[in-house]
C-alpha cells in the first residue's frame, strides 16, 4: 500500500494559479510573475507590457529638451 502523505504532488497535475493577461501562458505556484493592477503579467511579456503601458510618456531628445 502506498502511504500517499509522503508522494510528491505529481506536477503534470498541479492546478496552475494565474493565467499571463498578454500570452496565455499558465503561471503556477513556484513562478515568479507581476500582478499589475489586477493583471497577471509572466516576466518575458513584462518589457512589452511596459513599452505599452507607458506609450503616452515616450518623448525624444528634442521633444524633452523644448518643454
Amino acid at each position: 500500500m502506498i502511504d500517499r502523505k509522503f508522494c510528491p504532488a505529481d506536477p503534470q497535475r498541479a492546478a496552475w494559479a494565474a493565467r499571463c493577461g498578454l500570452c496565455g501562458r499558465e503561471l503556477y505556484d513556484g513562478d515568479a510573475f507581476y500582478a499589475v493592477n489586477g493583471l497577471a503579467v509572466c516576466e518575458e511579456c513584462l518589457p512589452a507590457f511596459a513599452r505599452e503601458e507607458y506609450r503616452a510618456f515616450r518623448v525624444t531628445g528634442r521633444e524633452w529638451r523644448m518643454s
